[in-house]
């Protein structure tokens, strides 16, 4: 059954979820909402859709404290072309599974644009800009969801931040959030095709293990382009014009493989850490340094990158690194490979 929104007999959209039953869709005109909306238990495989005519916004302003503009508890939910703005808690919070949500603005909520609650899982969240929002763009606490083709932009804090563990982002754009555009402690998560540019802090910060940066630009970031902690992947990056390169604060066995790093205004490569493998990378006219290996560091591999035309090419300061075939015209203290 379709129920539109305002009707004679209805007049805000709860009204309209609290006659709705499992498969209805929800049909919303163009208009100015003044209320939060839960979507309980129960009321699964719910559809609502606003009005492609016109805006269709959902305004927290005055509705209250401790809001959100969406909460979502049922499961199999589609919410579609609405705005989402000014609530006092999060924009949209989800403790459900398997919703999608498609073609939103969630814009200047109080804390994140969005929140997934610990045990949502497989949700999927294509085209919707995150935007001003007072902490994060998107905060995620469980696993398994899929980002596709959004936007996180001049958020507070952070563009997105991961505590959850395999998640999957792509096609996703990170700029000018007050500090990082991704940051957490989530593990497993897969992030590629994605344009990070212009944080204030890092742009990717990601102390998880076994998460997988493939085939992102990275640029133009406050501090790192990438910091890790152990047991990650990056491969067929670009990273430039950021102060540092990549990052690895203390961790260990990261494989750093085939990325270009150029350009950063400090140094492409940090290593603190022990057994990181640095492999096939393309490592040139950086301010500083293009590797530097600190004290900390030991048992790190780097075989066949070509590291040219940086002030230092390679400064080796820490214990038992092996070099193998690397390319490069300044090595600090001088070493044979």
């Amino acid at each position: 059954m379709i129920i539109k929104v305002p009707s004679s007999e209805i007049k805000t959209i709860q009204q309209a979820i609290d006659q709705a039953v499992q498969g209805d869709t929800i049909t919303i005109s163009e208009g100015i909402y003044k209320e939060a909306v839960t979507i309980p238990k129960g009321k699964d495989n719910l559809k609502l859709i606003g009005d492609k005519s016109g805006e269709v916004i959902l305004d927290g302003l005055g509705v209250g404290p401790n809001q959100n503009g969406i909460n979502i508890i049922a499961s199999r939910v589609t919410i579609e072309g609405l705005k989402i703005i000014r609530f006092s808690e999060n924009g949209l919070q989800i403790s459900g599974t398997e919703n999608v949500l498609n073609d939103l603005f969630i814009s200047e909520n109080h804390v994140s644009g969005l929140k997934i609650k610990l045990m949502s899982e497989r949700n999927l969240i294509s085209d919707v800009i995150f935007k001003t929002n007072g902490v994060n763009g998107f905060t995620v606490f469980s696993g398994d969801n899929y980002f596709i083709s959004c936007r996180s932009i001049l958020n507070k804090k952070d563009g997105a931040l991961l505590e959850g563990s395999k998640n999957f982002i792509s096609d996703l754009f990170f700029s000018e959030n007050e500090e990082n555009g991704l940051s957490g402690k989530g593990s497993q998560n897969v992030i590629t095709k994605t344009h990070i540019v212009k944080n204030n802090g890092s742009g990717c910060k990601l102390f998880g293990k076994k998460n997988f940066l493939y085939n992102n630009i990275i640029e133009k970031n406050g501090l790192c382009g990438v910091e890790l902690g152990g047991n990650n992947l990056v491969w067929s990056n670009r990273l430039v014009l950021n102060e540092q390169g990549i990052s690895m604060n203390d961790g260990e066995l990261n494989r750093i493989h085939k990325n270009t790093i150029e350009q950063n205004e400090r140094i492409g490569i940090v290593v603190n850490g022990s057994k990181n493998s640095i492999d096939t990378n393309q490592i040139q006219n950086n301010g500083e340094v293009g590797i530097s290996l600190n004290e900390s560091s030991s048992g790190n591999c780097l075989r066949t990158n070509f590291i040219f035309h940086n002030k230092t090419d390679v400064l080796n300061e820490g214990e038992s690194n092996m070099f193998e075939q690397n390319k490069c015209e300044t090595f600090h203290p001088i070493q044979e490979e």
